[in-house]
């Protein structure tokens, strides 16, 4: 993992932003689009927190002036159209809010609360206690049970994966709000 970040350090170190695409070969981007994604700034968040190197904080400390001062306008942030000319598009992902943003928080405020606890993230950005999660899923599976396998194969895991969400919403463990269709 530090092999594959430190890559992604050299292209931000030449580029200022991780383009779209990129062609290793050539050193270019061929995409030359950064919509905000927050894969890098996720990734330097859980390898600082495995290694406690510096390094990561150092990398994305410049890496969040970089976006501050290129990306932000009155209401928010804006797409860099092209990170060579830092042309900004007219539009902000929500996963800049809700990933992005929250991995620069949890990585400069190392002393918050969730930090120390044993934690993943879904893609959705919602918080998820592994310990409640582990004890839920061993409450409810039956190896015995000759039905197991249908039941947790891959076309019901949307509906079992809803089960833990909101098993865990109602030990107020995860704050979680069902979409509802009738809306």
């Amino acid at each position: 993992a530090d092999i594959y970040l430190n890559s992604m350090f050299s292209i931000l170190d030449n580029n200022i932003f991780i383009p779209e695409t990129y062609n290793i070969d050539t050193k270019q981007c061929v995409s030359c689009k950064y919509p905000l994604r927050p894969e890098l700034v996720e990734s330097s968040y859980f390898l600082y927190q495995s290694t406690k190197n510096g390094l990561y904080l150092d990398k994305m400390w410049k890496f969040l002036k970089d976006i501050n001062d290129t990306a932000r306008v009155d209401c928010g942030f804006a797409t860099i159209n092209n990170i060579n000319n830092f042309k900004l598009d007219n539009g902000m992902e929500s996963f800049m809010l809700s990933e992005t943003l929250k991995y620069f928080y949890l990585l400069f405020d190392v002393d918050n609360q969730w930090n120390n606890k044993n934690l993943i993230f879904t893609t959705e950005g919602h918080m998820i206690d592994m310990d409640i999660a582990h004890k839920y899923w061993h409450q409810n599976k039956k190896f015995n049970n000759k039905n197991f396998y249908k039941k947790y194969n891959w076309w019901n895991i949307q509906s079992n994966i809803q089960k833990v969400f909101r098993k865990l919403h109602n030990e107020q463990k995860l704050y979680y709000q069902e979409w509802n269709s009738s809306k």
